[in-house]
């Protein structure tokens, strides 16, 4: 099996230097500081699966199975209305 979350993934997704461990120390989805946020939400723009990749190498293991919601739910979803809403 493929482990999509490793280090080697995570540098390629993010282009920078990412120590192990940072790995799963966001508690929840909930608990994404903003610029981790704004970083999941670009990464999301391009790739969605570059995006899953990002949140579940740090998001708690429990929770990170809820990484595709959380993509389309609040990064894509909040995204669409703030555009929606500059047309009007």
């Amino acid at each position: 099996m493929i482990d999509w979350t490793g280090d080697e993934n995570i540098h390629r997704i993010v282009k920078r230097d990412v120590p192990h461990t940072e790995r799963w120390t966001v508690p929840t989805l909930n608990d994404l500081p903003d610029w981790m946020v704004e970083e999941a939400r670009a990464l999301a723009q391009a790739s969605s699966l570059s995006a899953v990749r990002y949140l579940r190498f740090y998001v708690a293991r429990q929770y990170a199975s809820s990484a595709e919601d959380f993509i389309e739910d609040v990064l894509l979803k909040l995204q669409k209305q703030q555009r929606l809403a500059q047309r009007i």
